[in-house]
């Protein structure tokens, strides 16, 4: 199993999607200039194309534009921050599911090429559980035991509701759980009840607390209702972090994303990872051991 992050396991994890905007690069690496105690960047979206192809963002990777993205990615590994694929898209998942000897190569390559740190399975599409547990077993068997096998489900999902995927994600957690490091929740929907829907999936006594990272969108982008922000959302994660022994951290969706969330936040795109890394107990130089 992998490491977890510091401070009795909590983690801090952004998901960085938008490498340029305008044709301008736009860098992490103030994720840990600024000290915001950042354990874990998500770097996506990685999909597995006809042909053996994969691709991030729709880009043939080695491309001249992902090169500088890359080497930032280094320098933030190089300063302790775990950096995973998020593996997502349309097919990617109905690819490995009819075709796994055809398009497990390709990724497995792909992770090692660039040292990525782990895998963020993202499932959209209906994939059997066979062949999820096939992927689990061979990404533990070709890359060790620190390597990070997360998934991001919604609270839905977790709470045994239906899903696209038609993954049974208890079911899963049985048969695979000690192999799955844990599962960034995405908290869409029920506007600011999303505390009590984590905590409900607490409750359920089939995923402890430690592997359920809060996963909040940072922005109204992709959202269709209201988001925690601000004093709000670092209210609601400090109840957490009092109610739920063990919390496994918050994820933000995503870096350079949120338009809304902040005040004048595109100057300063690292900022609500700070804030977050303060309830956390995390930031001012602290990162996380390997």
């Amino acid at each position: 199993m992998a490491e977890t992050g510091p401070l009795g396991g909590r983690l801090l994890v952004m998901y960085y999607r938008t490498h340029h905007d305008g044709g301008r690069y736009r860098s992490p690496l103030a994720l840990t200039a600024r000290h915001t105690g950042l354990t874990d960047l998500v770097v996506g979206t990685v999909r597995l194309d006809t042909g053996g192809v994969v691709s991030l963002n729709s880009a043939l990777p080695g491309a001249p534009g992902p090169a500088p993205m890359w080497a930032d990615l280094a320098a933030l590994r190089e300063q302790g921050v775990r950096v995973l694929a998020l593996l997502g898209g349309r097919r990617s998942f109905a690819r490995l599911d009819h075709g796994f000897r055809t398009n497990y190569p390709p990724l497995k390559a792909f992770l090692r090429h660039y040292r990525l740190d782990g895998l963020d399975l993202r499932v959209p599409e209906p994939m059997s559980a066979g062949v999820t547990e096939r992927l689990i077993d061979r990404l533990r068997a070709d890359f060790g035991a620190d390597f990070v096998i997360s998934f991001a489900p919604t609270a839905t999902e977790l709470s045994g509701g239906s899903t696209p995927s038609a993954l049974h994600y208890d079911r899963l957690y049985w048969s695979r759980g000690d192999e799955v490091d844990r599962f960034h929740v995405r908290m869409n929907g029920g506007g600011r009840d999303r505390t009590a829907a984590y905590e409900r999936i607490v409750a359920r006594g089939v995923i402890p607390p430690g592997k359920l990272v809060f996963s909040a969108p940072t922005s109204l982008s992709g959202s269709d209702d209201e988001i925690l922000a601000g004093d709000e959302l670092k209210t609601a994660v400090a109840g957490l972090l009092r109610r739920c022994p063990g919390f496994g951290g918050v994820a933000g969706w995503a870096y350079w994303e949120y338009v809304d969330a902040l005040a004048d936040p595109t100057d300063e795109p690292w900022r609500w990872a700070q804030e977050m890394g303060a309830v956390l107990g995390l930031g001012a130089g602290r990162a996380r051991g390997r």
